[in-house]
């Protein structure tokens, strides 16, 4: 009967000693949604995109405008999903594409 009791004490011991661990952080939220924010830049990105888009139908360089349409589509999936994205890299993004 003494090594259940010996059990049933270290199971409590663990849980408590372990639940904190799993709390996660205070004060951030775990939530990925879209500030209001970042939605007015996901949309300037979008925007962007489908300038190259068609500024690349009636360019013989098209191709550095699909590569333009496809860097600023993959910011905005990173956005999307909550990974963090450098000021820079926004800024280069809205610059127009450039051609030789």
């Amino acid at each position: 009967m003494k090594s259940y009791k010996t059990i049933g004490t270290s199971i409590a011991l663990i849980v408590g000693l372990s639940a904190p661990a799993f709390a996660g952080a205070v004060g951030i939220s775990r939530s990925n949604a879209p500030t209001a924010q970042n939605e007015a830049l996901m949309a300037q990105l979008e925007a962007a995109s489908n300038q190259a888009a068609r500024a690349g139908r009636y360019n013989k360089n098209n191709g550095e405008f699909a590569l333009k349409r496809a860097e600023i589509n993959e910011l905005i999936d990173r956005m999307k999903n909550g990974q963090p994205v450098a000021p820079e890299e926004i800024d280069k993004a809205l610059q127009p594409a450039r051609v030789p």
